[in-house]
C-alpha cells in the first residue's frame, strides 16, 4: 500500500472506528450480566474467537484477490490500452500489479505510459469495505446475530460509517479519473 492509503486505514480502524464505538449508549441488558471476576482477562473466548474468525476471513478473501485477482478482476476500459503493449496486457483482466521475481518493480513498469494496474487499487478498496463492516460487526460480541439492533439509536455511529463510505467511494472514484486522464 501506498503512505497516503495507509494513513486512510489507519484513521479508519483507528480514529473514526473508536469515536463511532465509543458513542454507543449503554443499554439496560448489560447490568443483567454477571460481574467480571478479578482474575479475568479483558478479551474473553468469544471476543478471540471474533477477532481470529474475522481475521481469518478477511486474510482469505485479500490473499485470493491479490495472487489471483487478475485472472478475474474484469478490465473496465480495455479497448482504450495501446495494443503495441499487448505482450503484457492480460486479455480481458487486470494487470497483476505484484513484483515480478522479487524486484521492487512492478511487471508493467518497464513499459512507458501504462499507469499502475488496478489490481492492487481493487485489492485496497476491498480491504477497506471489509474494515467498514468489521465496524459494524464489533458492535455485537457476545455472538449476537443482528449486529444491526438498535443502530438508529446512535446517530454518530451512523454519521461516521456514512463520512467513511463516502470519503471512501470519492478516494477511488477520485484516482480511478486521475488515471484515466493521464
Amino acid at each position: 500500500m501506498k503512505p497516503v492509503q495507509l494513513l486512510w486505514v489507519n484513521m479508519i480502524m483507528d480514529s473514526l472506528a473508536s469515536l463511532a464505538l465509543a458513542t454507543e449508549e449503554p443499554v439496560e441488558e448489560l447490568l443483567n450480566r454477571p460481574p467480571y471476576r478479578r482474575r479475568e482477562y479483558i478479551i474473553s473466548r468469544k471476543m478471540v474467537k471474533h477477532i481470529l474468525g474475522q481475521a481469518i476471513f478477511q486474510a482469505m478473501v485479500l490473499f485470493v484477490f491479490i495472487f489471483g485477482g487478475s485472472h478475474f478482476i474484469p478490465e473496465a476500459d480495455r479497448e482504450t490500452m495501446d495494443p503495441k503493449y499487448a505482450d503484457i496486457r492480460n486479455g480481458d483482466y487486470v494487470m497483476d500489479g505484484s513484483l515480478e521475481n522479487f524486484k521492487l518493480e512492478p511487471v508493467y513498469s518497464q513499459y512507458e505510459h501504462i499507469t499502475p494496474s488496478r489490481h492492487l487499487s481493487v485489492v485496497f478498496n476491498l480491504f477497506v469495505w471489509m474494515q467498514i463492516f468489521n465496524m459494524l460487526c464489533a458492535r455485537k460480541i457476545n455472538d449476537e446475530w443482528n449486529f444491526l439492533s438498535k443502530i438508529h439509536t446512535n446517530g454518530m455511529f451512523i454519521a461516521v460509517i456514512l463520512f467513511i463510505v463516502g470519503l471512501q467511494i470519492f478516494v477511488i472514484e477520485s484516482w480511478h479519473i486521475s488515471s484515466n486522464i493521464s
